[in-house]
C-alpha cells in the first residue's frame, strides 16, 4: 500500500497523473485590459472580454467594470475570467438652473447624474436661496 501511495505521489508531481489544481480569482475591476491580462496570467488564468457596458461605479473608458467569476472565487488553472469594459463616465446634460430655488436646481442637476457644487453670494435680483448664476453652460 505504501508503495502505491509513493508511486502515485511521484506520478502526480510529474504531471503524469493530473490532479485538479484550482486558483483564486484576483480582483481586476478598475484595471486596463493589458494590466488584467498580466494579473490573470500570474494567477494561471486567462482574460475573456465579453463586451462594453456602462459601469455601476465611476470608471474611465476601457477600464474593467465587471468580472465573472468575482474576486476570491476558485477556478481551474487556465480558465477564463469574463470581463466587461467601461464605456466611460456617465454623461448628462447640464440643465438651466439660474433663477430656480437651490433645492430645485440641485434636483435637476442630480437627475442628470451630475453633482452640484454650491457657493453663496448676495444678489439684489435673485431672492434668498435662488440661483444667481451657473458656471457650466446649460445644455452642454
Amino acid at each position: 500500500m505504501a508503495v502505491v501511495i509513493a508511486v502515485t505521489g511521484v506520478l502526480c508531481g510529474l504531471d503524469i497523473i493530473p490532479i485538479s489544481k484550482s486558483v483564486k480569482v484576483p480582483l481586476i475591476i478598475g484595471e486596463t485590459k493589458e494590466s488584467a491580462k498580466e494579473i490573470l496570467a500570474e494567477n494561471d488564468l486567462t482574460l475573456l472580454v465579453s463586451g462594453k457596458k456602462e459601469a455601476q461605479i465611476d470608471l474611465d473608458k476601457d477600464l474593467i467594470c465587471e468580472q465573472t467569476p468575482v474576486n476570491g472565487e476558485k477556478l481551474e488553472k487556465n480558465s477564463p475570467v469574463s470581463v466587461y469594459l467601461s464605456t466611460g463616465p456617465k454623461m448628462g446634460y447640464m440643465p438651466v438652473t439660474v433663477h430656480y430655488k437651490l433645492d430645485e436646481a440641485q434636483e435637476k442637476i442630480e437627475a442628470q447624474g451630475l453633482k452640484a457644487e454650491v457657493s453663496y453670494a448676495y444678489s439684489d435680483e435673485v431672492g434668498k436661496d435662488g440661483v444667481i448664476s451657473q458656471e457650466t453652460v446649460a445644455d452642454t
